[in-house]
């Protein structure tokens, strides 16, 4: 059995030809290539592979011709579906490195030092690992790991000072 990971999510059709847009979490050079040129789209219930014939950057997204649709009516029937590569496809330089001791340290707000909670759990996703954080009022926060979002690591005190986003780690 395939060990497949979701990487995007087809859009809508795009021209006449039965292209697709498509949205990628990566850069769709580094998962395809002649020998490999496969992308396994989600239809009725199952990964299916369909290779790439061509394709064209559009900005953040990609125009994607896939071999054997030939028609707008035919890619419309392949819209709004998730995209999954192989795992072993993805590029090995993709997690970035995160200290293995980290789990029970702070996580604080960076300038105002705002407490947004405990690192109570590390999973690893396909893009990156995400931190789970409980606030002191037990509410769970998903915190993605993004190296240039961390402003102090202080083993010490076991505090990790993040500029987060807006919004992010916010109480509800």
């Amino acid at each position: 059995m395939l060990d497949l990971v979701q990487v995007g999510f087809t859009q809508k059709t795009y021209g006449h030809k039965g292209e697709i847009k498509i949205s990628m979490d990566l850069p769709l050079e580094a998962l395809i290539s002649e020998e490999q040129p496969f992308l396994f789209l989600q239809i009725i219930g199952s990964t299916v592979p369909y290779a790439v014939e061509s394709y064209m950057e559009l900005g953040e997204d990609y125009r994607v011709k896939f071999k054997y649709i030939e028609s707008p009516e035919q890619a419309s029937e392949y819209t709004h579906t998730p995209i999954y590569v192989e795992r072993n496809r993805l590029p090995e330089d993709l997690f970035e490195e995160i200290p293995e001791d980290i789990l029970r340290f702070t996580i604080v707000r960076h300038p105002d030092g705002k407490y947004i909670g405990q690192i109570e759990e590390i999973l690893e996703y396909p893009q990156q690992y995400m931190l789970f954080v409980r606030s002191s009022n037990n509410q769970i926060h998903m915190i993605p790991w993004v190296e240039s979002w961390i402003v102090a690591l202080e083993p010490e005190a076991q505090i990790i000072k993040m500029q987060l986003p807006m919004g992010l780690g916010e109480e509800e």
